[in-house]
Protein backbone atom coordinates (compact mmCIF):
# COMPACT_ATOMS: atom_id res chain seq x y z
CA UNK A 1 0.00 0.00 0.00
CA UNK A 2 1.08 3.54 -0.67
CA UNK A 3 -1.20 6.03 1.06
CA UNK A 4 -4.63 4.51 0.26
CA UNK A 5 -3.66 2.94 -3.08
CA UNK A 6 -2.93 -0.77 -3.51
CA UNK A 7 0.50 -0.87 -5.24
CA UNK A 8 1.46 -4.55 -5.31
CA UNK A 9 0.61 -8.15 -4.46
CA UNK A 10 3.22 -10.27 -2.70
CA UNK A 11 3.42 -13.97 -1.80
CA UNK A 12 6.19 -15.95 -0.12
CA UNK A 13 7.05 -19.54 0.75
CA UNK A 14 9.70 -20.86 3.09
CA UNK A 15 11.25 -24.25 3.83
CA UNK A 16 13.50 -25.35 6.71
CA UNK A 17 16.46 -27.60 5.84
CA UNK A 18 17.23 -28.57 9.43
CA UNK A 19 18.99 -27.70 12.66
CA UNK A 20 22.39 -28.28 14.21
CA UNK A 21 24.57 -27.49 17.23
CA UNK A 22 21.98 -28.85 19.69
CA UNK A 23 19.17 -26.99 17.84
CA UNK A 24 20.94 -23.63 18.25
CA UNK A 25 21.48 -23.33 14.45
CA UNK A 26 18.73 -23.47 11.83
CA UNK A 27 18.75 -22.88 8.08
CA UNK A 28 16.48 -22.96 5.06
CA UNK A 29 15.36 -21.06 1.97
CA UNK A 30 12.67 -18.58 1.00
CA UNK A 31 11.11 -17.59 -2.32
CA UNK A 32 9.11 -14.38 -2.81
CA UNK A 33 7.08 -13.33 -5.85
CA UNK A 34 5.76 -9.78 -6.16
CA UNK A 35 3.51 -8.24 -8.82
CA UNK A 36 3.56 -4.43 -9.03
CA UNK A 37 0.29 -3.18 -10.49
CA UNK A 38 1.89 -0.22 -12.24
CA UNK A 39 4.06 -0.78 -14.33
CA UNK A 40 2.80 -4.42 -14.30
CA UNK A 41 6.20 -5.77 -13.23
CA UNK A 42 7.02 -9.21 -11.75
CA UNK A 43 9.88 -9.52 -9.25
CA UNK A 44 11.29 -12.72 -7.73
CA UNK A 45 13.52 -13.07 -4.69
CA UNK A 46 15.47 -16.20 -3.67
CA UNK A 47 17.15 -16.29 -0.25
CA UNK A 48 19.25 -18.59 1.92
CA UNK A 49 18.26 -18.26 5.59
CA UNK A 50 20.40 -18.98 8.65
CA UNK A 51 19.77 -18.38 12.35
CA UNK A 52 21.74 -18.92 15.54
CA UNK A 53 20.58 -18.74 19.17
CA UNK A 54 23.30 -17.57 21.59
CA UNK A 55 21.28 -18.16 24.78
CA UNK A 56 17.68 -18.00 26.03
CA UNK A 57 17.44 -14.27 25.24
CA UNK A 58 19.68 -13.41 22.26
CA UNK A 59 19.64 -14.68 18.68
CA UNK A 60 20.75 -13.56 15.22
CA UNK A 61 19.15 -14.28 11.87
CA UNK A 62 20.48 -13.69 8.36
CA UNK A 63 19.05 -13.83 4.86
CA UNK A 64 21.32 -13.75 1.80
CA UNK A 65 20.44 -13.93 -1.88
CA UNK A 66 19.21 -11.99 -4.87
CA UNK A 67 16.17 -10.23 -6.28
CA UNK A 68 15.45 -9.87 -9.99
CA UNK A 69 12.84 -8.19 -12.14
CA UNK A 70 11.73 -11.00 -14.45
CA UNK A 71 8.68 -9.85 -16.38
CA UNK A 72 7.00 -6.65 -17.41
CA UNK A 73 7.31 -3.68 -19.73
CA UNK A 74 10.55 -2.19 -18.30
CA UNK A 75 13.43 -2.86 -20.74
CA UNK A 76 16.31 -2.32 -18.25
CA UNK A 77 15.48 -4.90 -15.60
CA UNK A 78 17.70 -5.05 -12.51
CA UNK A 79 19.32 -7.77 -10.42
CA UNK A 80 20.12 -6.97 -6.80
CA UNK A 81 22.26 -8.73 -4.18
CA UNK A 82 20.60 -8.80 -0.77
CA UNK A 83 21.96 -9.15 2.75
CA UNK A 84 19.71 -8.95 5.80
CA UNK A 85 21.04 -9.45 9.33
CA UNK A 86 18.84 -9.03 12.40
CA UNK A 87 19.60 -9.23 16.13
CA UNK A 88 16.76 -10.28 18.44
CA UNK A 89 16.05 -10.42 22.17
CA UNK A 90 13.22 -12.49 23.64
CA UNK A 91 11.52 -10.01 25.99
CA UNK A 92 8.70 -12.33 27.12
CA UNK A 93 7.40 -15.75 26.06
CA UNK A 94 5.40 -14.07 23.26
CA UNK A 95 7.26 -10.79 22.57
CA UNK A 96 10.54 -10.33 20.72
CA UNK A 97 12.38 -7.02 20.19
CA UNK A 98 14.86 -6.71 17.38
CA UNK A 99 16.83 -4.54 15.02
CA UNK A 100 16.91 -5.43 11.33
CA UNK A 101 19.53 -4.30 8.84
CA UNK A 102 18.80 -4.82 5.17
CA UNK A 103 21.47 -4.02 2.57
CA UNK A 104 20.66 -4.10 -1.14
CA UNK A 105 23.19 -3.63 -3.96
CA UNK A 106 21.82 -3.30 -7.49
CA UNK A 107 24.37 -4.79 -9.90
CA UNK A 108 25.82 -1.75 -11.68
CA UNK A 109 23.65 0.60 -9.61
CA UNK A 110 22.84 2.05 -6.20
CA UNK A 111 23.24 0.64 -2.71
CA UNK A 112 20.46 1.06 -0.13
CA UNK A 113 20.34 0.32 3.60
CA UNK A 114 17.31 -0.15 5.85
CA UNK A 115 17.73 -0.05 9.63
CA UNK A 116 14.50 -0.92 11.43
CA UNK A 117 13.90 -1.54 15.15
CA UNK A 118 10.85 -3.78 15.55
CA UNK A 119 8.58 -5.81 17.80
CA UNK A 120 7.14 -9.27 17.13
CA UNK A 121 4.13 -10.59 19.02
CA UNK A 122 3.07 -14.25 18.90
CA UNK A 123 -0.73 -14.35 19.05
CA UNK A 124 -0.85 -18.15 19.20
CA UNK A 125 1.02 -21.16 17.80
CA UNK A 126 0.16 -20.25 14.17
CA UNK A 127 -0.23 -16.45 14.05
CA UNK A 128 2.27 -13.64 14.60
CA UNK A 129 2.26 -9.85 14.15
CA UNK A 130 5.46 -7.91 13.39
CA UNK A 131 5.79 -4.11 13.28
CA UNK A 132 8.69 -1.69 13.02
CA UNK A 133 9.72 1.87 12.23
CA UNK A 134 13.15 2.80 10.93
CA UNK A 135 15.23 4.63 8.34
CA UNK A 136 15.76 3.85 4.64
CA UNK A 137 19.15 5.24 3.60
CA UNK A 138 19.98 5.69 -0.07
CA UNK A 139 22.34 7.78 -2.19
CA UNK A 140 21.59 11.38 -1.29
CA UNK A 141 18.60 10.92 1.02
CA UNK A 142 17.20 9.19 4.10
CA UNK A 143 13.49 8.47 4.51
CA UNK A 144 11.43 7.07 7.40
CA UNK A 145 9.95 3.63 6.75
CA UNK A 146 7.37 1.57 8.61
CA UNK A 147 6.65 -2.11 8.23
CA UNK A 148 3.83 -4.38 9.35
CA UNK A 149 3.38 -8.13 8.77
CA UNK A 150 0.81 -10.71 9.72
CA UNK A 151 2.29 -14.22 9.54
CA UNK A 152 0.48 -17.53 9.39
CA UNK A 153 2.63 -20.62 9.98
CA UNK A 154 1.63 -24.05 8.65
Amino acid sequence: MENTHLEAYKAAGQITFGTGLNHRFIHGAQAIVQYDRDPKLWTTTLLYLAGFRFDETWSVFGMFGSRAEVGGPIPDKTVEWLSNVSLFADVTDRTVAGIETNLGQVIGGNTELLVMPQLHYEIDRYWMIQAGIGAHISAGFTLPEAGFRIIREF
